[in-house]
C-alpha cells in the first residue's frame, strides 16, 4: 500500500507554498482589498493581474483522498496540462501537473518543500 501525501506543494515563481492535506477549499486568485476578496493564495505578486488572473480564478479542493481543481468561470481560462478545463467542472490533480491561471504557470507537488 503506498503513503498518502501529507501535503500539497504549488511551486510558482520560484517560490513553493504548502498546504497540509487534508484540505478545505483552497482559492486561487489575486487579492483586492476594495471588495474585500483574500483568496487563500493570492497570486498579486507572481504578475497575477498582468497574466490574467481573475480574483476568484479557481479552486482546489479534496474528495475521498484525491485533489481536484476547478475554474470558477475565470475571465482567461484555467488550464491542467496545457488543456482548458470547463468552468466549474472538477478535475483530478495529480503530482507534477501543470496549472496555468490565464497566462500564469504553477506546478502541484505533494510530499515536502524542497530546499533550493
Amino acid at each position: 500500500m503506498a503513503a498518502r501525501a501529507s501535503n500539497l506543494v504549488i511551486v510558482k515563481s520560484n517560490c513553493q507554498v504548502l498546504f497540509s492535506l487534508p484540505i478545505d477549499d483552497i482559492y486561487l486568485g489575486r487579492s483586492d482589498a476594495s471588495r474585500d476578496i483574500f483568496p487563500h493564495l493570492d497570486l498579486m505578486s507572481d504578475g497575477a493581474l498582468e497574466a490574467g488572473v481573475s480574483r476568484h480564478h479557481a479552486t482546489i479542493y479534496q474528495s475521498d483522498d484525491q485533489l481536484f481543481v476547478k475554474d470558477m468561470d475565470s475571465a482567461n481560462g484555467t488550464f491542467l496540462n496545457s488543456q482548458r478545463i470547463d468552468p466549474h467542472q472538477p478535475y483530478l490533480l495529480n503530482k507534477g501537473d501543470k496549472l496555468q491561471l490565464g497566462t500564469l504557470q504553477l506546478l502541484v507537488e505533494f510530499g515536502t518543500l524542497k530546499k533550493e
